[in-house]
């Protein structure tokens, strides 16, 4: 052990256990990436052994965001011994798996980078296993082989901070009295056969918008709640009226929409854009294409995660700012031809999903409309 590494904050020896563990479990993930037909070997080798003449192989890159703060403050100061953190890996592996179905693919194989302020975060053995439990449960139920990782203690770059501002709404630097750690990962994912590739060039005003329900807000605007809620006398212990805590509510894993792509593949539903809805909200609908469309959303029948309805009612956010920033209960969007609605909802139903029908693609400026929320005009992020 380097005492010099020790003294600049950077010590391995407390890492080596989670390592040691991360390592033990993926190779133990290694058979599931079979679900798809791709082979694994334990140095990260795949091979396709299925039946389709073509295929291609696609890596997606995501991260999760600030959701494990939420995690370290439960974690911190809930006083019940939740395993607060199991789930987080499910969180950030979703993002970058969610991502990936986007492109006709079906996971097979995931690399983790963890990148935490000290390595006092990796020598929390009851931490660990939460991490550990997670991953394998992500990779296990999505047929994923988790080959690789990464664990790095930035002690220079990294710094928890609690949410606190002068009275001009400027920052202070604040440290919390717990460590969150930043989550992301790359996966791959096998198009087979290569003509279920979709990048939604083959999207045309017409085609019909399905949408199904998220579990809960997801990831991101995390930012959002920490703001918020910390201003709050119970802060993230306030209770929903559900009973659970706000917390509590906010660490709802995010769905997998594994099984609901591969039921409609496998249905051979012609999927002509599809996509999740993450950063920016439901703005982030139009990503699904490049093209010059609109997305007119002509109905809504997805309930508002208790989470954000309660940010909304409590702090006075406009319906514009929540749309532009949550999922308001929408998971994921699918456009298909309309001769293929039936088959796409019943394919759905047998995998345990809803699938509405909730609009349709229009020739327009690259937008989405809301009609059930007043016409409200949702422009392209970024414009």
């Amino acid at each position: 052990m380097s005492e010099e590494n020790v003294s600049a904050g950077v010590n391995y020896a407390l890492m080596k256990n989670f390592k040691k563990a991360m390592a033990a479990m993926g190779e133990t993930t290694l058979e599931f990436s079979r679900r798809w037909d791709v082979e694994t070997e334990p140095d990260g080798l795949y091979h396709y052994v299925g039946p389709q003449k073509t295929h291609r192989f696609k890596s997606v890159i995501e991260g999760l965001g600030n959701k494990d703060w939420l995690a370290g403050w439960m974690e911190e100061y809930a006083g019940d011994g939740k395993p607060y953190r199991e789930d987080i890996p499910v969180d950030s592996m979703m993002m970058a798996v969610n991502d990936g179905l986007a492109k006709g693919g079906r996971p097979f194989g995931y690399q983790d980078e963890i990148t935490a302020p000290n390595s006092d975060f990796f020598g929390d053995e009851k931490r660990n296993a939460q991490l550990v439990r997670g991953y394998f449960k992500c990779c296990r139920d999505n047929g994923i082989a988790l080959t690789q990782g990464e664990t790095a203690p930035y002690v220079y770059l990294l710094h928890t901070t609690l949410p606190t501002f002068d009275e001009n709404g400027k920052k202070i630097i604040t440290s919390a009295p717990f460590d969150a750690a930043s989550y992301s990962g790359a996966v791959q994912v096998v198009i087979a056969p290569a003509s279920r590739y979709v990048n939604g060039s083959r999207l045309r005003p017409g085609h019909v918008i399905l949408g199904t329900s998220s579990s809960e807000w997801c990831s991101n605007g995390a930012s959002v709640y920490i703001k918020r809620v910390s201003t709050l006398p119970d802060k993230f212990l306030t209770k929903l009226p559900n009973g659970k805590t706000f917390g509590e509510q906010t660490l709802i894993p995010t769905k997998s929409m594994v099984p609901l792509v591969a039921a409609l593949q496998d249905a051979e539903v012609d999927i002509t854009a599809m996509g999740p809805i993450t950063g920016d909200g439901v703005a982030k609908a139009i990503a699904i294409t490049k093209l010059d469309v609109s997305l007119r959303i002509r109905q809504w029948p997805f309930a508002m995660p208790l989470s954000c309805l309660f940010v909304m009612d409590k702090f006075n956010i406009s319906m514009q700012e929540m749309l532009h920033t949550f999922n308001c209960g929408l998971q994921y969007v699918i456009c298909i031809l309309r001769s293929d609605v039936t088959k796409a909802q019943d394919a759905a139903a047998r995998v345990g999903f809803d699938l509405y029908e909730i609009g349709v693609v229009e020739e327009g400026q690259r937008c989405t409309i809301m009609e059930p929320f007043d016409n409200l005009v949702l422009p392209e992020p970024g414009d």
